[in-house]
């Protein structure tokens, strides 16, 4: 639904699932994710968004994709991670080794990333996933968003109480 002049745009997703996060690789391919271990594409701009099968019903939390729109990740509740290389059609889990909720994903490349959540929960992995390392954050607080600079050294996370975390060493 569109409204001239106001420019509300309402487009159908095809799920009732709440969503909690969206990516664009650029204005066409966009993933989105949200409860119930739901993840949707679109090649088209948000026009159709089409299903792919996550292999969970963990609600997702965060999605990323690197530049190639092929190799993404997803976190969410119990710890979860999922990961793609085509591009969203087969999603695998990766072992996280934690239970915590996790709020945010970030990728500075297709080998390095990092993960937040409860507990402030940092992880960070430098072989794409493969393993995931739990850094020292210092604190318990829930973190809710992480962001590196193409560098991959500076970053930054937040969360609750007004919480800014800063590293210039890679967490």
């Amino acid at each position: 639904q569109t409204e001239k002049g106001t420019h509300v745009f309402r487009l159908a997703s095809g799920t009732q699932d709440q969503l909690n996060s969206v990516y664009f690789v650029n204005g066409q391919y966009g993933w989105a994710v949200g409860f119930n271990g739901t993840i949707l594409a679109t090649p088209d701009g948000g026009r159709a968004w089409i299903r792919q099968a996550s292999g969970t019903r963990s609600e997702l939390n965060a999605v990323y994709f690197t530049a190639n729109g092929q190799d993404g990740w997803t976190v969410g509740f119990n710890g979860t991670i999922l990961a793609t290389s085509d591009g969203g059609v087969t999603w695998a889990p990766e072992a996280s080794g934690t239970q915590d909720q996790l709020n945010s994903v970030y990728f500075v490349n297709g080998q390095y990333g990092w993960a937040v959540g409860f507990n402030g929960t940092i992880l960070a992995t430098s072989d794409g996933g493969r393993a995931w390392i739990r850094q020292a954050s210092g604190t318990r607080s829930e973190l809710n968003a992480v962001y590196f600079t193409a560098n991959g050294q500076d970053g930054w996370t937040v969360g609750f109480n007004g919480l800014i975390l800063t590293t210039t060493t890679q967490g």
